[in-house]
């Protein structure tokens, strides 16, 4: 998620508010004056990459692609709200290394550069506009889906979970599998539909579950996890055994296309 507007104000030190020193206000102040030039080579030479424009969307991996996608990134009102925000409604992040605001937020780093927005209207509009893009190159028996939730990759594997109902009791899942290198406008392996998302553990961590026949697929994301424990595994249970895979999420990735 991300979030674009200016920074100042209160600064978050062991839970009290205080007002923002002069150094952040001269962070704000800077971003604000690189937005007011509305130079977009100038804007885009002051962003983090990656950068991400909406949770269905791919990342944004360099200025050329930044300045290409500068309309769906800001429109008029956003940046009217960046320049005339008020440079006293700031704060600073716990570790002291990033910046935040709100309405839109926005999220600087100490050198002031861009590290992520959030501008409510613009992000449901490119997600929406990302979703059909995609709709119409994966493969058409796949096409029904309200949200991808994750892409993974294993060694062998292209696992994409997608939300396909949020129902009134629970939400509904489907998994596709591909063998790594095909791209998503061809035919699965296969798609196990009607799978269920449990949480565990005191941080929630997520865990999908799907089962075809005698096989279930259960993948876990460990977003709080010891050092030791996998960040994404993926079990493939039956009745001769259990194999665990660890994957990486390649959610967006534009080569899956």
């Amino acid at each position: 998620m991300k979030k674009f507007v200016l920074i100042l104000g209160m600064i978050l030190s062991f839970g009290a508010n205080a007002r923002a020193d002069d150094n952040i206000i001269d962070i704000v102040k800077k971003f604000k004056n690189i937005i007011t030039t509305n130079n977009q080579q100038y804007i885009a030479t002051n962003v983090i990459y990656p950068f991400n424009i909406g949770d269905n969307c791919p990342n944004i991996q360099n200025e050329e692609e930044f300045i290409q996608s500068f309309d769906t990134i800001f429109n008029s009102a956003l940046l009217a709200q960046i320049i005339t925000s008020d440079d006293s409604t700031c704060n600073l992040d716990k570790k002291q290394n990033m910046i935040f605001c709100d309405s839109p937020y926005i999220q600087l780093s100490l050198d002031g550069h861009l590290m992520d927005l959030e501008y409510t209207e613009k992000r449901i509009q490119n997600n929406e506009k990302c979703i059909l893009k995609e709709k119409n190159k994966i493969y058409p028996s796949l096409k029904k889906y309200l949200k991808n939730v994750y892409t993974l990759e294993t060694s062998e594997y292209i696992y994409r979970i997608d939300l396909t109902d949020e129902g009134l009791s629970a939400a509904q899942y489907r998994l596709a599998i591909w063998h790594k290198g095909q791209k998503i406008s061809e035919k699965p392996l296969k798609f196990i539909n009607n799978g269920k998302l449990k949480l565990y553990g005191s941080a929630n961590n997520e865990k999908y579950i799907f089962t075809n026949k005698e096989t279930s697929y259960i993948i876990q994301i460990n977003t709080a996890r010891a050092l030791e424990t996998i960040p994404i595994e993926i079990i493939v249970m039956d009745n001769i055994s259990t194999k665990k895979y660890p994957a990486v999420n390649i959610t967006n990735n534009p080569n899956l296309y």
